[in-house]
């Protein structure tokens, strides 16, 4: 019976370490188990006190007594035999009102993960909720930026994804300086990358034409302009590479530098089209990459 019993604890806590293997954030759950481990190990090293050794249920019967041996104690072997029987049914009684409680606390343990997961669940689908009425507004303000006069769109690519932060430091610091401010920037990360931008507050017509009056000095060994180092960066580039603030451009390709207004402002991302775009036009630059490298040194 004993051994029943001790078979069914082990049984219960396998069943509840499985249950809380898919919660490890319960600490009080799982030290729980660990009490409960505890105690069937205890048990386990007990001897087995309820055991009659089968020698001594096959002796022979109690012969019956006379009239001269009424009185006499029993043999020793019957008095071992009636004393486990009474020790093993203490025992089994103590370990069934054990297992009530183990499994009792172990119901109560269950009924903690469950509310843990529902409150869980519960937080999950607020914070959906959330998620989406950001979404929203965020669509809102772009679609509210977009309608404004005074936005314009800004793009920076390159195919080489180490070049991202130096690049990216160096082009809006450069739309900084020239009057504009980052209100809304949408990174796709990778090889190659891009940043799609809306760009506010100077005058979109305006800016254009000044960054390239600016670039006609470039590349210049005495000073260092944002728009000198947006240029120096994407001169350094192995591959081919693009920023865009409003209608002006600057393009790297294999063997050529190049900027200028985009006066039909073509709708692609790739560096070679837009340069073939700006190619032969009045206000367009070009430069040999190697050039601004030089100044640099």
């Amino acid at each position: 019976m004993s051994t029943w019993i001790l078979i069914l604890l082990c049984l219960a806590v396998a069943g509840r370490e499985l249950y809380l293997a898919f919660d490890r954030r319960l600490p009080q759950a799982q030290e729980e188990i660990r009490r409960l481990r505890a105690r069937v190990d205890e048990l386990e090293r007990r001897p087995d006190t309820a055991t009659v050794p089968e020698e001594e249920a096959e002796e022979e019967p109690e012969p019956q007594a006379g009239p001269l041996t009424r009185g006499t104690p029993p043999r020793p072997a019957r008095a071992r035999a009636t004393a486990a029987a009474a020790v093993s049914a203490a025992l089994t009684r103590r370990l069934e009102r054990e297992l009530a409680e183990t499994t009792a606390r172990l119901a109560a343990l269950e009924h903690q993960v469950r509310a843990a997961r529902e409150a869980e669940a519960a937080r999950a689908a607020a914070l959906d909720g959330v998620e989406q009425t950001v979404g929203a507004l965020h669509r809102e303000m772009i679609e509210r930026l977009e309608r404004a006069d005074d936005t314009a769109r800004g793009l920076l690519y390159a195919e080489e994804a180490a070049t991202e932060p130096l690049l990216t430091d160096a082009y809006e610091h450069c739309v900084t300086k020239a009057g504009l401010r980052v209100r809304a920037k949408e990174p796709v990360p990778g090889a190659p990358w891009w940043t799609g931008y809306l760009l506010s507050g100077a005058d979109p017509e305006e800016v254009a034409p000044r960054l390239v009056a600016q670039a006609r000095f470039l590349p210049d060994p005495a000073g260092a302009s944002p728009l000198s180092a947006l240029l120096t960066e994407l001169a350094a580039l192995d591959g081919t590479g693009l920023a865009r603030i409003g209608a002006f451009a600057a393009v790297r390709t294999r063997d050529a530098l190049l900027c200028g207004i985009l006066t039909d402002a073509p709708d692609t991302t790739d560096p070679v089209e837009l340069a073939a775009h700006l190619d032969g036009h009045a206000t367009t630059l070009r430069w040999d990459p190697a050039r601004f490298a030089a100044a640099v040194r």
